[in-house]
């Protein structure tokens, strides 16, 4: 059934073939390198890294966040914020969600307006919210006039 022969120039070929492929998919700059398909939109953020403070000194929780570009890109302040308790195995989720409160739903359902920041980072574009930080899970607030007010619907 099986015969034993040298160096058959059809499997070699084959092997060759095959080699290129895995190579071209898994090598370091392979097609598969991790992610590669995926390309992270560049934003022009309205406060540059540079610019920012450290405004969030004293947290002691987590520090993610979601936020939206109506905030980070346009410079809006925030319109509503809500925090809800994150899933058990997000250690870097803080809970809290940040809008300028006018996105629309087909907005908000682009992740490429959104995305995930340290709260450190939201405090920089509106330094109200640092107060209002220690909120319990479930809380929700909306900007009224000048202000944030506890959003009690």
């Amino acid at each position: 059934m099986f015969r034993e022969q040298g160096a058959n120039e059809e499997i070699m070929r084959f092997f060759d073939i095959n080699w290129d492929l895995i190579s071209h998919l898994l090598d370091a700059d392979g097609a598969w390198q991790r992610n590669s398909w995926y390309q992270i939109p560049e934003k022009e953020f309205f406060i540059k890294s540079e610019d920012m403070k450290i405004i969030l000194d004293a947290w002691s929780g987590a520090e993610g966040c979601l936020a939206t570009d109506r905030i980070l890109v346009d410079g809006e302040k925030v319109g509503y914020m809500y925090r809800e308790e994150p899933d058990n195995n997000q250690d870097w989720d803080s809970g809290w969600r940040f809008t300028a409160g006018d996105e629309s739903q087909e907005y908000m359902d682009d992740p490429d307006h959104s995305g995930i920041y340290a709260l450190n980072t939201i405090c920089n574009y509106d330094p109200e919210i640092t107060e209002l930080l220690n909120a319990p899970y479930g809380t929700a607030y909306i900007r009224v006039g000048q202000r944030l007010i506890l959003d009690e619907e």
